[in-house]
C-alpha cells in the first residue's frame, strides 16, 4: 500500500490552480497571491493526511447457501465501526462469483455502531463460490483524495442452472424379468394372477366377476381379489458429453439437470457422469444441482485424455449393465438423447 492515496479530479484541479498561483506570485513578486496558492494546496495535502479510518470497519456477509441463475435472493451486509472516532460516510461494491456486482452506501457511523444492508441479487452464473470480496471506498476531508480497502471472506454459495422445464425421460418403471437387480416398488396396476381373498385385502381389489364365477361353480362366498404384478424401477444414468466452449453449454446444463430431478421419481437412482468430474449417485434433488453448478464453464481447462478415457469407459459399463437406462446430455444435436445396450 502506498503512502499516497488516489488523489481526486477536484484534488488534481486544486493542484494546477495552485501551482499556476505560485508561478504567478513568484514571478509578481505577489505574497498576496502566493497565500492563496498555498491556500489551495493546503487541503489537498489534509485530503491525504486526514484518512478516514477504513481499517475499524468490518463486514458480515449473510445469504442463502443454495440459488438458482435469475432468481433473486435476499441477501444481508452488517457494516460496523469498531474504531474509535466517527467514521463519515462511505461507499461499498459487494463481489462474489456467480452473483452480479452490487454497490451500496453507508451512512456515517459513530464509534461501536452499524448498519444492516438488506438487498435483493440476482444470480447469473451457475457455479460454486468459497469467497467473497467487500471494497470499501471513501473520500477524505474536502474531498480531494479517495481511500479504499478490500475485504475478504469465505462464503459457500451455490447457483445451480437457470431453472427451466425438464424432458420427460424414459420412464423407469419395467418387469422385474427386464430389469434385474433393480428396486422393488409397491404393487402396481397391472393385473398379475387371481387368488382367494386374505384378511387385510381392500375391497377395491376384489373381482367381482371371477367372485360370480366361482359361485356358479357352486363355491358361493369365496371373494376372488386381483394380485397386481410387481413392478421395478431401473437405474438412469446421464452422461454429458457436451464442451464448455459450446455456445448452448449452459443451456444443455440447465435442460440436463432440471430433467435429472424430475426423473428421481421414476427411476430408482440417478447417476451422473461428465469428463473429468467424479461421478455422483443418489436422489437427492438439490445434491444433483449442486453437481451440475460444479462442472466447467467456458473459461475453465478442458478434461485431459485420461479423464475422457475413464468417463468413456463408465459410459460404456453402464450400457452393459442390466437394469440401467443410458442417456447423453450433448449440444451436436442440442438434447438429452436415449443410448442404446452397448
Amino acid at each position: 500500500m502506498g503512502i499516497l492515496r488516489p488523489i481526486t479530479p477536484g484534488g488534481w484541479l486544486a493542484i494546477m490552480l495552485a501551482a499556476v498561483l505560485a508561478a504567478i506570485a513568484v514571478r509578481a513578486l505577489n505574497p498576496w497571491l502566493l497565500l492563496v496558492a498555498f491556500a489551495l494546496f493546503v487541503p489537498v495535502v489534509l485530503s491525504q493526511v486526514m484518512r478516514p479510518d477504513l481499517k475499524s470497519v468490518s463486514v458480515a456477509f449473510r445469504s442463502p447457501e443454495r440459488m438458482v441463475v435469475d432468481e433473486p435472493v435476499e441477501q444481508l451486509l452488517t457494516v460496523r465501526n469498531d474504531g474509535k472516532r466517527l467514521l463519515p460516510g462511505f461507499a461499498i461494491l459487494h463481489e462474489c462469483k456467480g452473483l452480479a456486482p452490487i454497490h451500496l452506501a453507508v451512512p456515517p457511523l459513530a464509534p461501536g455502531d452499524h448498519v444492516r444492508l438488506a438487498f435483493p441479487r440476482r444470480p447469473v452464473h451457475r457455479g460454486q463460490a468459497e469467497i467473497h470480496e467487500v471494497h470499501l471506498y471513501a473520500l477524505a476531508p474536502f474531498g480531494m483524495a479517495s481511500h479504499s480497502r478490500r475485504i475478504r471472506g469465505r462464503a459457500e454459495i451455490v447457483v445451480h442452472p437457470a431453472r427451466v422445464p425438464g424432458v420427460e425421460l424414459e420412464s423407469g418403471r419395467r418387469s422385474i424379468e427386464d430389469a434385474v437387480g433393480a428396486r422393488l416398488l409397491p404393487p402396481g396396476s397391472e393385473p398379475h394372477g387371481l387368488r382367494e381373498w386374505r384378511h387385510g385385502d381392500e375391497r377395491r381389489h376384489v373381482n367381482w366377476r371371477a367372485t360370480a364365477r366361482q359361485a356358479a361353480l357352486g363355491q358361493p362366498g369365496r371373494l376372488i381379489v386381483v394380485v397386481q404384478e410387481p413392478e421395478v424401477e431401473v437405474r438412469l444414468v446421464l452422461a454429458i458429453t457436451g464442451s464448455p466452449q459450446d455456445e448452448d453449454w449452459e443451456e444443455l446444463l440447465a435442460l440436463a439437470a432440471w430433467s435429472a430431478c424430475a426423473a428421481v421419481a421414476s427411476h430408482a437412482d440417478v447417476t451422473l457422469l461428465a469428463p473429468g468430474v467424479p461421478a455422483w449417485t443418489g436422489t437427492d434433488e438439490q445434491l444433483i444441482l449442486d453437481w451440475f453448478s460444479s462442472l466447467n464453464s467456458a473459461n475453465a481447462e478442458p478434461p485431459d485424455e485420461a479423464a475422457i478415457r475413464e468417463f468413456r469407459e463408465a459410459v460404456q459399463t453402464a450400457r452393459r449393465a442390466p437394469g440401467k437406462v443410458v442417456v447423453e446430455a450433448s449440444t451436436i444435436p442440442f438434447g438429452l438423447q436415449r443410448i442404446g445396450p452397448a
